[in-house]
């Protein structure tokens, strides 16, 4: 811990790393619960939220060991190890098999929390979200679609499909910027944005969700209507205790959108405080696996200038144009912003019933557009 960095070696977990690295004080640029440290590491360079201060790649690690081919040790240190930093536009072989990471220990401070700023369109969620990353502002960072949103909110498939329609069509919440930042950062986000869904509210939103799904808020939200949008109307602190009162959040309330026999456990899993901690949920990534629920997950990841809103805007439509001509289910994923707004990592994802021959067919078809589109 003196030196912030930890040794890392096959088959240990994100999850069970962020856990070791929390306990003292830590925290890691981690992947999903189940991926292993340095598989991910090796396959994708690990980015999340947390990229946005914490990088991407290289900036994740100090040292890495491998074997290679010959059964020969090197570590990526050494003078002459394999370069594999540098860029060839090619695919090339693996230099061999990573045996240990030195992964970096991040630090972490009291008073950090989430926060949401809610938008009605992509091009101002994202001139935001650059805006803080150049201001070195948060922390964890992100512009989040309105699959992602419900998908992550919802223990249920029908209950965030639900949702998918209430935050655009009743509270006018189409993206949303996400933040993890201290006490100083989030006067600022604040300063800066006026209307957010602070760690409070969100708790509210999370606890109620199967009322606010059926649109028990609708009567607040569009009182003021013509003269501000409805979620400004949320936001509003003289608001809150009224939205207290109507979705009654408690671990009760949002257990009552599952099963029957499983309602039991929910409420226990709900009554967590961890369940509803943004900074909990994202440092840990524990709700990941909600993604792929319905379909199987097809994720295209791709790095764009996040000054060029044109190009990102003609990137998403050309993965929902290519998405469309086969037939597949798609959905814009998220952004995260990286070296202090200068570019960030775009996710868009594609669904298919990886059972269903004819779904698999229409990815590969898929796949030998989006190739060449991608390169080109």
């Amino acid at each position: 811990t003196d030196n912030w960095c930890v040794s890392v070696e096959p088959g240990v977990t994100s999850f069970d790393l962020q856990k070791e690295a929390y306990a003292r004080g830590f925290r890691v640029n981690a992947a999903e619960p189940a991926a292993t440290v340095c598989g991910n590491i090796v396959c994708t360079g690990t980015f999340s939220t947390w990229s946005n201060v914490y990088g991407t790649a290289a900036d994740g690690f100090i040292d890495m060991e491998f074997i290679d081919r010959k059964g020969r040790i090197f570590h990526l240190n050494d003078k002459n190890a394999p370069n594999v930093f540098a860029f060839d536009h090619a695919v090339i072989p693996s230099p061999g098999v990573c045996t240990k990471a030195v992964v970096k220990l991040q630090p972490v401070t009291a008073d950090e929390e989430g926060i949401l700023v809610p938008f009605a369109d992509f091009e101002g969620a994202v001139r935001f979200a650059r805006d803080l990353s150049q201001r070195r502002i948060a922390l964890a960072l992100a512009v989040l679609g309105g699959h992602y949103i419900s998908t992550f909110l919802s223990p249920s498939q029908e209950l965030s499909e639900k949702i998918k329609h209430v935050m655009p069509e009743v509270l006018g919440v189409k993206y949303l910027v996400f933040a993890v930042a201290d006490a100083h950062g989030r006067a600022a986000i604040k300063n800066i944005a006026g209307a957010v869904i602070d760690s409070g509210l969100f708790r509210t939103l999370m606890l109620g969700l199967p009322r606010l799904a059926d649109n028990e808020v609708v009567d607040i939200v569009r009182g003021s209507e013509g003269r501000t949008l409805p979620y400004e109307i949320l936001c509003q602190p003289e608001t809150r205790p009224v939205v207290e009162v109507i979705l009654q959040p408690s671990p009760e309330t949002i257990a009552g959108s599952v099963d029957e026999d499983l309602r039991d456990f929910y409420t226990r899993l709900y009554a967590r405080p961890e369940m509803t901690d943004m900074v909990w949920l994202n440092m840990f990534r524990i709700v990941s696996a909600r993604m792929s629920r319905r379909k199987h997950m097809f994720a295209f990841l791709v790095y764009v200038p996040l000054d060029k809103i044109e190009v990102i805007n003609h990137i998403i439509a050309e993965f929902g144009r290519i998405a469309r001509a086969q037939g597949i289910d798609h959905d814009y994923g998220f952004l995260t912003p990286l070296d202090f707004g200068k570019r960030a990592i775009l996710e868009y994802d594609y669904y298919i019933d990886h059972t269903d021959p004819a779904e698999k067919k229409k990815i590969a078809d898929a796949m030998v557009t989006i190739g060449p589109w991608l390169d080109g």
